[in-house]
Formats: structure tokens, sequence, C-alpha cells
């Protein structure tokens, strides 16, 4: 890798572009096999760089929605509720209530 690679990589961890550091070298010799413009390069090194952030945004979000850690805990207490008889709750939230009042 040449010092020019170099500074590139470099200023594209500083910008966090990610797929830029990796993708401009490919591209750039694509567009000059090609003889497309300089425009053309541009547009297709940010139509790569914001396709990568949208992946990797749709992978965090979904994994960010599955917590079936939590969803199971909350349907253990939930069941938990229903299988105690009212008489077994029912002095309990009298209890709070008292030890509530008197603390007031």
């Amino acid at each position: 890798m040449n010092l020019q690679h170099e500074r590139i990589a470099a200023l594209c961890a500083q910008l966090k572009l990610d797929c830029v550091a990796t993708d401009w070298a490919p591209l750039a010799q694509r567009t000059a096999a090609a003889d497309s413009s300089m425009a053309d390069f541009l547009e297709q090194l940010l139509q790569a760089e914001l396709g990568a952030r949208e992946e990797r945004k749709r992978q965090v979000l979904t994994k960010l929605a599955a917590l079936p850690g939590v969803k199971a805990a909350c349907s253990e207490r939930t069941s938990m509720r229903r299988e105690a008889a009212p008489h077994q709750i029912w002095p309990v939230q009298q209890q709070q209530r008292k030890v509530g009042s008197s603390m007031s």
C-alpha cells in the first residue's frame, strides 16, 4: 500500500466511512477502465457507503428487536400472577399499603 492509500484509509477512519475505505480503490479502477467520469465514480462510491450503512442499521435494529430474555421473564411473572389465588395476593397488597402509609 502506498502513502496516499494510507492517508485515504486514515481519513476514512476519522470520518467513519468504512465502506469507502475498502471500496474506493477497486471502484476507481473500474471507473478508469470504463472511461467514466469522476462524478460517476463519486456517485457509485457514495451509493456503496449508503448501502453499507443501511445494512448495518438493519442488522442492529433486528438484533435489538429480538429480546427473548426480557419477553420470557415478563411472561413468567405474568403466569405466576395468574396462578396465585386472589386470597394470596390481597393480604400482600394490603401490607404494602400499610407500609407505604406508615412511611409518610
